[in-house]
């Protein structure tokens, strides 16, 4: 029988957690190493509902994107919001797994797999810490036709955009908060940066160095690299159950 440790390794063997950036929590965060698993839940972040879901599902293991929490809390209390929800997953004998910046520097990780569903030839990488990536498009478009192909293909009910006018051809793409690349996308000779979670003085760099900015929404930015993450761990354990979590096809955002 596999334990959680034996999936934690396998994980390993795909995005080294110990390439996670500093301010990273992720990894083996709560449960019992020891405990066998048979069925594993992927998803994006480990919510109270996503826990209730493991357990209906007689899950043992959850693997998530977001780790559960960034910081070791001082107590560990389930009347507390806090720390809520690791009491509820020990209550129910759930153990987490988090893959999060190592997934997201990984070669085939966050960043490549949001190249290829966009449908851009890699480049190389952007940032000093090499997180983001960029490709290049088969033929430019004009930016607003480029961030309707951006919903359809990352399936966002909608997709802000700041329209520079050029067109657009050489791409970077940060999945997730991403926004403190313009200054990155543009040093590499980019035109266009796809990303998430833009603040105003952001959007504001953008119109003044012309560079088309583009906010498809942080859970629809990191959601595709999941499919790697069960695919590797379909390959490495065919006895594993591997679900999906409802939760993937219910952004808790909408518009209206």
């Amino acid at each position: 029988m596999l334990r959680v440790l034996d999936i934690l390794e396998t994980l390993d063997k795909l995005a080294p957690i110990s390439a996670k950036l500093e301010f990273d929590n992720a990894g083996f965060i709560a449960g019992d190493g020891e405990a066998p698993v048979s069925r594993v839940l992927l998803c994006m972040d480990v919510t109270m509902p996503v826990i209730e879901e493991a357990k209906e599902k007689d899950c043992q293991l959850i693997v998530s994107h977001h780790p559960l929490f960034f910081k070791l809390p001082k107590f560990l209390r389930a009347d507390c919001f806090e720390t809520a929800k690791t009491a509820r997953l020990l209550r129910y004998g759930l153990s987490a797994i988090g893959m999060h910046t190592n997934l997201d520097l990984w070669e085939g990780g966050v960043n490549d797999v949001l190249l290829d569903c966009l449908t851009l030839s890699p480049l190389g990488n952007v940032g000093k810490d090499q997180l983001g990536r960029m490709g290049e498009l088969a033929a430019p478009m004009d930016a607003v036709a480029f961030a309707r192909q951006v919903k359809e293909q990352l399936g966002c009910e909608g997709v802000k955009v700041y329209d520079a006018g050029r067109p657009v051809h050489k791409v970077a793409v940060v999945g997730g908060s991403g926004g403190s690349y313009v200054g990155a996308a543009l040093e590499q000779g980019c035109d266009t940066l796809v990303t998430a979670d833009i603040k105003h003085h952001q959007w504001l760099e953008a119109e003044e160095r012309h560079l088309n900015l583009l906010d498809a929404g942080h859970y629809h930015t990191e959601r595709p690299v999941l499919r790697v993450v069960e695919k590797h761990l379909a390959a490495h354990h065919p006895e594993l159950t591997l679900l999906r979590s409802k939760t993937l096809e219910q952004d808790i955002v909408l518009f209206v």
